[in-house]
């Protein structure tokens, strides 16, 4: 039989109230499956933008907390820079004696907490900074109390010039830092407007590694 035989046959055994009873209940399941349908996609939205914040989140912390220890390990190492210098002045000696336990220890332990911290930053360029910018820092810090021997003038001078570097790799690393911050926090002019795509977004100024 074709279907407009078993259409008609079903009226019959039916009625025409039980074939508007069966049609309702199959519009019914349909509208119920298309309910299902958008509620999980809002879930799935919900629980992407809750991913997000997080993540947004955790780099703002994250962020923060480098920028904090930077600075702290810039006043460390110009205190270490102040004493081998007044040194030098008085003992023509450059490097040749230990930094205080103290000075030493919190050296140390700011560089093992920059490194923690700076693998967690989601910016590849932001970590390339950071990673440069320390290890500047050491390769004119490590020579301390080491030296035995040697022409401390050329070694005041070498500390000079990696001290010259460092000075100015600290310029666009903490440009870079400070817009990666602002743009983690609402009313920043680097947070994205309401209404705009990504891609008609300003583009956000950064400095030439």
């Amino acid at each position: 039989m074709d279907t407009s035989t078993w259409v008609a046959l079903g009226a019959v055994v039916l009625g025409s109230g039980g074939f508007s009873a069966l049609a309702g209940y199959l519009l019914a399941g349909r509208n119920e499956r298309k309910r299902d349908d958008r509620a999980a996609e809002r879930e799935k939205e919900a629980l992407q933008e809750k991913q997000a914040d997080e993540g947004r989140i955790f780099q703002r912390d994250t962020l923060l907390e480098l920028h904090d220890l930077l600075y702290k390990l810039n006043r460390v190492t110009g205190r270490s820079q102040f004493l081998d210098e007044t040194r030098y002045r008085e003992t023509g000696r450059y490097a040749r004696d230990l930094l205080p336990e103290e000075l030493s220890d919190r050296f140390t332990e700011l560089i093992t907490s920059i490194n923690r911290v700076r693998v967690r930053i989601f910016d590849r360029e932001l970590r390339d900074l950071v990673d440069q910018y320390v290890t500047t820092i050491i390769q004119h810090s490590v020579s301390r109390g080491n030296r035995q021997s040697g022409d401390d003038e050329r070694e005041f001078r070498r500390v000079k010039r990696e001290s010259i570097r460092s000075s100015a790799q600290w310029e666009p690393l903490e440009e870079n830092l400070g817009a990666a911050i602002r743009s983690q926090f609402p009313g920043s002019d680097l947070t994205p407007r309401a209404g705009l795509s990504p891609s008609a977004q300003p583009p956000a100024s950064r400095q030439p590694r």
